[in-house]
């Protein structure tokens, strides 16, 4: 049975020594839903992490930033799954929306190719028990920077803000360049899906996107449309391991054609469009 309401009650527990998909598992059969997690993420251990005085709802959004990830409750099911991979929890390609002129609402498209400030380095925490304080952790960004960016959450030990912040860095350095545009027709676009525009405009066409946001309306005169946001996707593709490095089948032509190409025209530090990436999605999320 759904108990959909333990999902917004305020928590206040934490977890020793306990891996995500420990954590996913219990609060999804708190509330009676079934769990479905990236195995890899699954894996992650913590030390310790506290749920400070929080929903679960708010919990497990903090969780999805935390590991550049996406959360969804669909059928039943509690989803947790690497956002922008292209890939479903169970390894499926999910394919990307692919925009053309035809399905683009006129005057609606706005890019921003490099709307970023430039950090000098990213700041992590983490507690250290013994001093009962916060202790920093820093990893440089852009060496033309003149800010600091600082993850507010602390982590449970100096391995894990060390790898948040080279993590966040790497990020930043790499630019976040944002769309918007609105979609007539298509009710299958959601959140987290790679976005790819076709036949649009050079420099553009074939860049890799991840949609942010997708907020679904009626108008009168247009019908069913979709507001859709994205930022630009951050380079780990579905054969990249969380160090930055190949997994199997690192330096075959496998891999490179998973790595993928940089799109025509794009501007320097686009990073290349996975192969995955150019298959158009068919089909619901809900279904893969």
């Amino acid at each position: 049975m759904l108990r959909s309401g333990k999902l917004k009650e305020r928590q206040e527990r934490a977890w020793d020594n306990a891996s995500l998909g420990d954590l996913i598992a219990q609060i999804a059969s708190e509330s009676g839903l079934t769990p479905a997690i990236d195995p890899d993420l699954a894996e992650h251990r913590y030390e310790w992490i506290g749920q400070q005085d929080e929903t679960n709802i708010h919990f497990l959004r903090r969780l999805a930033d935390r590991h550049n990830a996406l959360f969804a409750i669909k059928q039943r099911r509690l989803l947790f799954a690497r956002r922008g991979s292209g890939l479903s929890i169970s390894g499926a390609a999910l394919g990307s929306v692919i925009l053309t002129p035809a399905i683009i609402k006129t005057g609606t498209l706005k890019v921003d190719i490099n709307d970023r400030t430039k950090y000098r380095k990213v700041v992590s925490y983490y507690q250290d028990a013994d001093k009962a304080q916060r202790i920093e952790i820093e990893a440089d960004a852009d060496a033309d920077g003149d800010s600091v960016y600082r993850i507010p959450d602390a982590f449970s030990s100096p391995a894990e803000a060390d790898k948040a912040a080279r993590a966040k860095a790497k990020e930043l350095a790499r630019g976040e360049g944002a769309v918007s545009v609105t979609v007539l027709g298509d009710a299958a676009i959601e959140a987290g899906l790679p976005l790819l525009f076709a036949d649009v405009r050079p420099g553009l066409d074939g860049v890799p996107y991840i949609i942010k946001t997708a907020r679904s309306k009626y108008t009168k005169t247009s019908g069913f449309e979709v507001d859709v946001s994205g930022r630009l996707y951050d380079g780990k593709s579905a054969t990249e391991d969380e160090s930055g490095g190949r997994g199997e089948g690192s330096g075959t032509a496998e891999a490179s054609d998973a790595a993928g190409k940089v799109a025509p025209n794009s501007t320097p530090g686009t990073p290349a469009t996975p192969s995955a990436f150019l298959t158009p999605r068919f089909g619901r999320i809900d279904e893969n």
